[in-house]
């Protein structure tokens, strides 16, 4: 996060830089350029402090959701059997061309591809 911030506040900085040079901005003072780029340094950290806030909040939901998983599966095993006994009768009943199109489209949305066709299917 840091160093995509660094990236970030370097690359205006250096814009804010070219354009002066190009005469295309109005000339300002080493205070005021100094003033733009102290503002964005704080617009930057504000917005990074969000994303890396959000980051470890979207970790600590995961481990939440994990272990009420993991409760539900110790303590309702006749449930899980259930469950697991419908999904197989479910995917045993499938053709394989089903089968194979599922695999498919499973490994298409984990690898990260996601065709247009895809999608379509998904929705």
């Amino acid at each position: 996060m840091k160093e995509e911030a660094m990236k970030e506040f370097q690359s205006f900085e250096e814009e804010l830089k070219f354009e002066s040079l190009l005469h295309h901005a109005p000339k300002f003072s080493p205070e005021a350029i100094e003033e733009k780029i102290s503002e964005k340094a704080n617009e930057l950290a504000e917005e990074f402090r969000y994303k890396s806030n959000n980051a470890i909040a979207n970790v600590f939901a995961d481990l939440l959701g994990l272990i009420a998983f993991a409760g539900v599966v110790a303590t309702n095993p006749k449930g899980v059997i259930a469950v697991k006994t419908f999904l197989n009768d479910i995917i045993y009943g499938l053709s394989d061309s089903a089968k194979a199109f599922i695999l498919i489209l499973f490994t298409d949305m984990f690898v990260g591809f996601h065709s247009p066709h895809g999608w379509e299917v998904i929705l």
